[in-house]
């Protein structure tokens, strides 16, 4: 800005009014804004103390006159002399007690307004600090009564100082000497001495404190200025035309240090918590305050605040967004050759979206405008994705149509048909394939469209070939046999190119989510830091106050105020980096686990060309990459070339259902497996699936569904009792989890219910015999079914409270789980659950053993009749009771109890039923020994690492089964230590942490000398570890879940508790 212009003006009515050229400026200033407002009498030299501090001889207007020059209150914006990256706001305002207005509501609304709106308020007046200079101030005794605030735990006035401004008075033609009892004096002690309290509690006395009490109850710093008389009163006529030679030497240098004062010490303009303005927003609180007086009211800095984050908040999400439409359309070139060259641009556009939101937000409470903004970027990420495949799909058809013309031509005029010609056709074809491959710009459809091509000529291949009477049937065999070989090697050329994009898919997310943590914590960390400071200016205030007050003989006045210091001081404990800062993260990173946006995404193509989301982990691609290595391997008599397809290669731990009774059943493999996000909000988990169109399983409970577009899917398992009593009076009894399931968003098309009954041998009668219950309250109702080797399915399903059931008196036979617990070390003692193959059985089971290790070993490959009795032997002396269990579907669930005073390194279990063996495992020590130490350096087992750098591949802790299915099975390595650190900071023993120190070196996480440093910086044992929590999380996933294996391992009660904690 060239010169000041009015920013609230007051009409001929007599009312306020914010002016739309000052708003327009402010709203092209996004960066933050000092805010200086100065206000005193008429005609005391204000508006040249601003030009002094816009360093300027002339901008805001000056007078000679006894005319008071300004009305209402003026602006000028200037870049910052000292802080980059900042705007400096002048405000001068108009002159109180104007003779001519005579309006004191007038007067106290302009310096309430020049107060709320300034970051540093400047008092200008002339000659000395005195009681009539005090009696001018009567504004401040008055403030309460005209700006309000919302009920806390400090009292009003405490309230009022956090938001009020620093205030310095400059007094003018000073003429004192600064000197008190014979000894000199600085300004700010002049000012200090001139506002002590007279002691007595006298009417005159009372009056006497007045000013001076309210000045120090609503301003923490305070600080004064003294000035000579600039020139003789002749010069001061034409004081714009002045230079610094033409004043008075003293004046200049009193006037540089206020210059310099204000310049390197006043701060940012902020509300409440620390949380700082910029120029628009500075516009809008303007309008927000200005607006209340309009209206009869008094300004509320509360409702003020709410009104700048929902003008504000809602309108940066909109301009980030549309900065990141823009500036990919402006960078990406359709179609990209790799997903890659599109996610590179995405990253770093999105990164600088983010920026800019946080730039332009202000107290997204909650985050929930980030979390719309990562919804928002992602969305749009996804339809540049959708236009990539289309523009993809629509150069490669467009390349086929012309490498494979001459093909096409053969085809249509019949010239393959004859003897020989099957030989040409696959010469053409396979010449045709090799041009198309060698052409550059197709993107990334490129495969996905040759396959679709080539599969459609090979069906007209096979007529060519049976037409061709010059091959022999052992030639057509070989020739239907080399064909299928190359088909599998097209799915496999496909196959990388699917699972290289759901890994770019999976990365973007991941980058995506730690840019925002990293965006959030700077944000969150600079408004902690302003808080802290607002803070601790005013503790500082409230303590000279009290010592002042005791000093002056108001000892019942100090001792109220000691409970606002208390309270002062646990607020300010509170608001500690690591606690501030934490826990709003950790809240932010509970909802980012449980949003539709934080699962893995991958990318599969419908022949319409629509990018669909398809949900994956990456232990199934890595499965997915040995699917391909053994296509390229090409091992013909052990792999069945032809039925290598993309559907089979999804399997999981609950999903990989293996039973010799009835493998001779067939049962579909084409799903996709699907790793639910879970909550833990109701106490017990709940599951959540966001799928597009197709074929989906849940990994946990096996429960699958089919849709034709998106659907959000949800449910928990219910309590298996709850309809016993009707169940027994329609004599039927479950064979599977009871669920409460609903769908949330869109419509199922199929939905399939697990069940742990094996069909071997029964399977017509099981299917007429089981039906699948819908519960309402204690209403039920039974629905028919069709049942399948796994599952019961429904047709168009609607839901309420379901399970599978069978009726009484038609034998079962289960698939087996066999569960095994570690309670004790020594003796050693160990519980052996024998249950059916049921997902909720499961969770029941480690619910009530969460404090036991859970040792993991094969499950019995063949089923068992229900209501049989089984037997567990042990190879080594051991107490085993019961004798006997019998298999039934009931909760809790019987157990064997094993019990051995010695047990050796090595002893086998083996479960018969009926003489026949059914199940076997060898225990080892490193099985149901302790995992290490703790004295020592932490040495893994070769498994254990297979195990926790599988689970840090994966993205997931290495846990222990006391820990799984909680909450932590949505986070990966890196969020969960992130979500552990506080905890790790207030209660890790020094030993863990040296201990933890030792074993990263040992397992090369962190070198000599970062062990070494996180040591010797601070001798503070929480800083130490703090320190090291945040070294290994920057190394990565891996680091992380190296960390937490050995927290574990150390202290396995800590790391529990911290679980506990989560949920």
């Amino acid at each position: 800005m060239n010169e000041p212009v009015c920013l609230i003006d007051t009409g001929r009515d007599g009312r306020m009014s914010v002016q739309q050229r000052a708003l327009q400026i402010l709203e092209q200033i996004q960066q933050p804004v000092v805010v200086v407002a100065v206000v005193g009498l008429y005609r005391t030299g204000k508006s040249y103390l601003m030009n002094r501090l816009a360093g300027r001889q002339s901008g805001f207007a000056l007078g000679s006159t006894i005319e008071s020059k300004t009305k209402g209150i003026w602006m000028w914006c200037l870049p910052h002399p000292f802080k980059d990256g900042h705007t400096l706001v002048l405000l001068d305002t108009e002159g109180l007690g104007d003779v001519e207005k005579g309006d004191e509501k007038h007067d106290m609304w302009i310096f309430c307004l020049a107060l709320l709106l300034s970051s540093t308020l400047v008092y200008n007046s002339m000659g000395t600090i005195d009681n009539i200079a005090l009696e001018k101030l009567q504004f401040v005794t008055e403030l309460t009564e005209y700006i309000r605030v919302k009920s806390s735990d400090h009292s009003r006035n405490t309230e009022l100082m956090r938001v009020f401004p620093s205030f310095v008075w400059t007094v003018r033609d000073f003429t004192l000497e600064l000197e008190l009892n014979g000894k000199p004096i600085t300004a700010d002690e002049y000012l200090e001495n001139s506002l002590k309290l007279k002691p007595g509690y006298s009417a005159e006395v009372s009056q006497h404190n007045l000013v001076r009490r309210s000045l120090k109850e609503f301003f923490a710093v305070r600080r004064c200025f003294v000035m000579d008389r600039p020139a003789s009163a002749a010069k001061m006529k034409c004081m714009e035309q002045l230079t610094d030679a033409d004043l008075e030497p003293s004046f200049v240098q009193q006037a540089q240090q206020f210059c310099s004062y204000i310049h390197q010490q006043a701060q940012v303009k902020t509300m409440r918590g620390g949380r700082g303005l910029t120029g628009r927003m500075l516009g809008s609180l303007a309008e927000t305050y200005v607006e209340a007086i309009r209206s009869g009211k008094v300004p509320c800095l509360e409702s003020a605040v709410e009104a700048l984050a929902k003008i504000h908040n809602t309108r940066a999400v909109a301009e980030a967004l549309d900065f990141y439409r823009a500036e990919m359309t402006q960078k990406v070139q359709f179609p990209t050759e790799t997903q890659e060259a599109l996610s590179s641009v995405h990253s770093a556009v999105a990164q600088q979206a983010a920026s800019t939101f946080m730039k332009a937000s202000f107290n997204d409470q909650d985050e929930k405008h980030l979390l719309q903004l990562k919804e928002g970027i992602e969305k749009a990420y996804g339809e540049l994705c959708k236009r990539n495949v289309k523009e993809s799909r629509k150069v490669c058809w467009s390349v086929i149509r012309r490498v494979f013309a001459s093909l096409e031509h053969g085809l249509s005029n019949g010239s393959y048909m004859r003897p020989g010609g099957y030989n040409d056709f696959r010469s053409a074809l396979d010449h045709g394939a090799q041009v198309y491959r060698s052409e550059k710009g197709k993107g990334i459809m490129s495969e996905e469209v040759l396959t679709e091509y080539l599969e459609e000529k090979n069906i007209v291949g096979k007529g060519i070939c049976a037409a061709d009477q010059t091959l022999s049937e052992a030639q057509k065999k070989m020739e239907d046999y080399r064909v299928r070989l190359e088909e599998a090697e097209q799915q496999r050329r496909l196959l990388e190119k699917r699972i290289a994009m759901q890994q770019q898919a999976m990365r973007d997310l991941e980058q995506s989510k730690q840019e925002s943590i990293r965006q959030l914590e700077r944000k969150l960390e600079q408004e902690r830091q302003r808080a802290q400071e607002e803070l601790q200016q005013v503790l500082s205030a409230k303590l000279k106050e009290q010592q002042e007050l005791l000093e002056d003989g108001y000892e019942q006045r100090a001792q109220k105020l000691s409970e606002e210091i208390t309270q002062l001081r646990s607020e300010r404990k509170k608001s500690a980096p690591f606690e501030a800062v934490g826990r709003r993260l950790i809240s932010w990173l509970g909802k980012m686990a449980f949003a539709k946006e934080t699962e893995n995404l991958s990318f599969s193509v419908e022949e319409e060309g629509e990018y669909q989301s398809v949900h994956k982990t990456e232990d199934q691609m890595e499965m997915e990459m040995e699917k391909v290595e053994g296509a390229r391997a090409g091992d013909v008599e052990n792999v069945d070339v032809p039925d290598v397809s993309y559907d089979e290669v999804h399997r999981h731990h609950f999903g990989q259902r293996r039973c010799k009774s009835c493998a001779d059943i067939a049962e579909s493999s084409h799903w996709v497996l699907m790793e639910p996000l879970v909550s833990m909000e109701t106490g017990v988990p709940v599951y959540k699936h966001c799928s597009p169109s197709g074929r989906f399983e849940c990994a946990v409970s096996g429960l699958r569904w089919v849709c034709a577009s998106n659907v959000t899917v949800q449910y928990h398992f219910s309590d298996p009792d709850a309809f016993r009593a009707e169940l027994a009076m329609l004599q039927y009894t479950p064979i599977g989890p009871l669920l409460d399931i609903k769908v949330l968003e869109g419509e199922l098309l199929e939905a399939h219910l697990p069940h742990f009954a094996c069909l071997e041998g029964s399977e017509s009668s099981l299917k007429e015999a089981v039906r699948v219950l819908h519960g309402v309250d204690s209403a039920v109702t039974l629905e028919t079914c069709e049942l399948t080797r796994f599952h019961a399915k429904l047709l168009k399903p609607s839901f309420s409270l379901t399970e599978v059931l069978v009726k009484i008196g038609i034998p079962v036979r289960s698939h087996l789980d066999v569960l095994i617990y570690r309670m004790r070390v020594t003796p050693l003692t160990l519980h052996i659950y024998v249950v059916p193959r049921d997902a909720s059985m499961i969770q029941a089971v480690e619910q009530d053993t969460r404090n036991a290790k859970k040792i993991k070993k094969n499950r019995p490959d063949v089923s068992i009749w229900m209501n049989s009795k089984f037997r567990l032997t042990c190879t080594c002396p051991a107490e085993i009771s019961p004798q006997d269990i019998t298999l039934k579907y009931i909760r809790p669930p019987d157990f064997f109890e094993v019990f051995m005073e010695n047990a050796e390194e090595r002893f086998d279990l083996e479960l018969t039923c009926e003489e026949q063996s059914i199940w076997k495992a060898t225990m080892r020590s490193v099985d149901y020994g302790e995992t290490a130490d703790t004295s020592q350096h932490i040495q893994m087992t070769s498994a254990a690492t297979r195990d926790f750098q599988g689970a840090a591949f994966r993205g997931q802790p290495y846990l222990p089964t006391s820990t799984a299915g909680r909450a932590t099975g949505a986070l990966t390595n890196t969020d969960l230590l992130f979500r552990f650190r506080l905890g790790l900071i207030e209660r890790m023993s020094g030993g863990v942490l040296r201990d933890l120190l030792d074993g990263l070196q040992h397992q090369l996480v962190i070198n000599r000398t970062e062990a070494g440093d996180i040591l010797q910086r601070t001798s503070v044992q929480q800083e130490q570890v703090a320190r090291l929590v945040d070294t290994v999380r920057n190394k990565g996933r891996r680091a992380c879940g190296i960390m937490l294996c050995m927290l574990q391992q150390l202290d396995i009660h800590l790391y529990n508790d911290l679980c506990d904690e989560l949920e």
